[in-house]
């Protein structure tokens, strides 16, 4: 997509891209290795390219969220940690010309530096962390299979 949009942008002098990458991609979790890779990737190509363009009159944003209530997660309860897609995306748009590379809400932020404190990639390779994740995804995958009668 964004060989199709940047050379027009080039042209113009202006731009935003905007990608959505995720929270996951600042920590290897377990059991959710490739999804972790792909957003690190993402957030990493953004930043590149927002070096590279910058200059050219285009922003580049990553966008870093948590948990935001979607169908991906089964449209979560919304709480103070967990936000709903139209008030993500106004904060989040909210943050345009501000940064380039951001949480999107400040509920987030806060959630993302407490995170960066806590999980270390020693306690990410434990083995509670492993027991812990395998009954999380095991609990998630019980709510996502039809009932049976």
């Amino acid at each position: 997509m964004t060989r199709i949009v940047l050379p027009k942008m080039i042209q113009r002098k202006k731009g935003l891209i905007i990608n959505m990458s995720s929270e996951a991609g600042n920590h290897a979790f377990p059991r959710l290795t490739i999804y972790s890779a792909t957003k690190a990737f993402l957030d990493f190509f953004s930043r590149g390219l927002n070096i590279e363009y910058k200059s050219k009159g285009i922003t580049v944003q990553s966008v870093m969220p948590l948990t935001v209530s979607t169908n991906m997660n089964q449209n979560m309860k919304q709480n103070l940690l967990v936000m709903g897609v139209d008030d993500y995306a106004w904060e989040a748009l909210n943050t345009v010309g501000y940064s380039d590379r951001t949480s999107g809400c400040l509920s987030h932020g806060i959630q993302s530096y407490l995170l960066d404190l806590i999980l270390s990639d020693s306690l990410m390779g434990s083995r509670f962390m492993a027991k812990f994740a395998k009954r999380a995804m095991d609990a998630l995958e019980k709510t996502r299979k039809p009932k049976q009668k």
